[in-house]
This record gives structure tokens, C-alpha cells and sequence, in this order.
């Protein structure tokens, strides 16, 4: 018997690479969703600092209206911020789901092709044993012919 691969071996590799490639994709895409919620989170939380900074100084005797201003200015750009990290995280969300429809995809590709090679390595077996069958068949009935001579 041969010791190269089969197509069904070499197909059954080369899907085993894919899922692996597609787990490997998903992780980072993960990561990157998890950074991107981070950064979002941070940038939320700069929003609340700035609100309470922009508070604290209207709580004073007197408003400064050059300390309020900024304030709004900076408070203004945090918002804009967030908004974009929240934007980064819809779209690391929606890179993650891909990833994961990939790789269930490459999961069922591989276990299709395991599948079948398991059904043809079956049908191998049992196309041997049918020959093995036919032999010892064929054996005994020329020996019974034998000894009816």
C-alpha cells in the first residue's frame, strides 16, 4: 500500500489548516474588539471627568467664562472621541462575527472531509474483506471440485 496521502488526506489537512487559520483570525479579532470596548470605555470616562470638571467650576462664586469655554471645548472633543472609539467598536464587533462564521464554517469543512475520509477508509475495509471473502471462496470450492473427481 501506498504511503503518499490520498485526496481525502490531503483535503482533510488542508481544511485542518483553514479552521486553524480561521481560530487564529477570530482570537485577534477578539482582542481587537476587547482593546477597541477598552478604548471606548476610556474616552466614556474622560466624557464623566470633564462634566464634573465643567460642575466644580460652575459651583464657584463666580463663573470664569474662559474656564467654562475650555471646558465645553475639551468636554466637546472627548464626546467626539468616544463617539469614534464607540464607531471602532461596532466595527471590531462585526469583524469578530465574521471571524466566528469562519471559523464554524472551516469547522464543518473539516469535519465533512474527516467524515469522509473515515466512510472511504470503511468502504476500503470492506471492498478487502469482500476479496478475502471471494478468495477463500474460490479456494474452497476448486478443492471441493477436487475431491469430487
Amino acid at each position: 500500500m501506498s504511503k503518499s496521502p490520498t485526496r481525502v488526506q490531503r483535503l482533510v489537512r488542508l481544511n485542518q489548516f483553514r479552521e486553524e487559520q480561521a481560530s487564529g483570525a477570530l482570537r485577534e479579532a477578539i482582542a481587537h474588539q476587547l482593546r477597541a470596548l477598552e478604548a471606548h470605555d476610556s474616552a466614556t470616562a474622560a466624557v464623566d471627568v470633564l462634566g464634573e470638571w465643567k460642575l466644580r467650576g460652575q459651583g464657584a462664586a463666580g463663573l470664569d467664562l474662559a474656564f467654562y469655554s475650555a471646558a465645553l471645548d475639551l468636554e466637546s472633543s472627548a464626546m467626539v472621541r468616544a463617539e469614534e472609539m464607540k464607531q471602532a467598536h461596532v466595527v471590531s464587533k462585526q469583524q469578530s462575527a465574521r471571524a466566528q462564521e469562519a471559523l464554524i464554517d472551516a469547522a464543518c469543512a473539516m469535519r465533512v472531509s474527516e467524515n469522509r475520509g473515515k466512510r472511504e477508509h470503511a468502504l476500503a475495509e470492506l471492498a478487502r474483506e469482500k476479496r478475502s471473502f471471494d478468495q477463500i471462496s474460490d479456494v474452497w470450492l476448486n478443492n471441493r471440485e477436487e475431491s469430487h473427481d
